[in-house]
């Protein structure tokens, strides 16, 4: 990962020298740098297939804006020269309107972790990320039901279901049932012997 980040810095002097004059293709190599860490985490998160978050293209839309800034420029001055410039600006405001109404929408779906993952799972039913941080949240909330159902739903049948089986033992602990918290951390220990919460709790 690391040598990964040192290329990605070292492109990006090597392009931002080479097209100093063109912004447009400057801000489009930058935003496609942003790319290259999922393949990273996809290498990383094997069991997660390829995955895409908002969150991580924080850098990376750094060079898109620059690209959509200098390219509407370039659409604003162009368009001046055939129609007025008051059409003009109306209409790049309709625009922007138009793309902030669609922001809002999104905005309201990445809210929280609840609701983003809620989103990721009517697109991918079976991932185990989103279903495993939305049993998270329904745990923190004392759903244990929802909580229960989400988790079962994070098997992956690798070494990770550990957090699996953790997650279910404190679900039956919340519960009182503690034959089966027993159970469920023990089957946590067998794929992570040396997981020290899993540990402690079983002692009680």
């Amino acid at each position: 990962v690391v040598i990964l980040v040192l290329a990605v810095i070292l492109a990006f002097v090597y392009f931002r020298r080479r097209w100093r004059g063109n912004p447009v293709l400057f801000g489009l190599l930058w935003f496609l740098s942003g790319f290259i860490p999922l393949f990273a985490v996809a290498l990383i998160f094997s069991y997660g297939g390829f995955m895409v978050e908002p969150h991580w293209f924080f850098y990376s839309s750094i060079g898109f804006f620059i690209m959509v800034g200098f390219f509407a420029e370039y659409l604003f001055l162009a368009a001046k020269s055939f129609w007025p410039k008051t059409l003009v600006t109306l209409a790049c405001l309709s625009c922007f309107y138009a793309l902030f109404s669609v922001t809002q929408i999104y905005n309201g779906i990445w809210r929280t972790q609840k609701s983003y993952c809620q989103h990721w799972v009517s697109v991918s039913p079976h991932h185990y990320f989103p279903n495993f941080w939305l049993a998270k949240s329904y745990f923190r909330e004392k759903n244990l039901d929802q909580a229960e159902f989400y988790f079962k739903r994070s098997f992956t049948g690798k070494k990770n279901d550990w957090y699996v089986y953790a997650g279910l033992g404190d679900i039956e602990a919340e519960r009182g049932h503690y034959d089966k918290t027993k159970y469920y951390y023990q089957e946590a220990l067998k794929l992570n012997p040396d997981e020290p919460r899993v540990q402690h709790n079983i002692k009680w």
